[in-house]
């Protein structure tokens, strides 16, 4: 495992509420569409273009990724950056 904090993308309005009833936890970071982060001006999140491009910049400095939103999405990002699942 990882050490280092634990992302979570909110990809939707619906993620962004999810989002913001953990960011409260210890060690959290929020990522949002820079879209979505102009929309929740009150919520703070840190705002990407291209979801693929943050997460390969951040995947091993995390210990954990969660992902509001289509799971399709999600796998597509995360796919190149896994060793297999015996290591992973």
């Amino acid at each position: 495992m990882h050490a280092g904090p634990t992302a979570i993308y909110a990809l939707t309005p619906h993620g962004m509420r999810t989002a913001a009833r953990l960011a409260s936890l210890p060690d959290i970071q929020v990522y949002a569409p820079t879209s979505l982060c102009r929309a929740h001006p009150g919520f703070t999140a840190r705002p990407f273009e291209r979801l693929a491009d943050l997460v390969g910049e951040i995947f091993h400095a995390c210990s954990a990724h969660i992902f509001s939103g289509a799971t399709g999405i999600a796998v597509r990002c995360i796919a190149p950056h896994l060793a297999g699942k015996d290591r992973d």
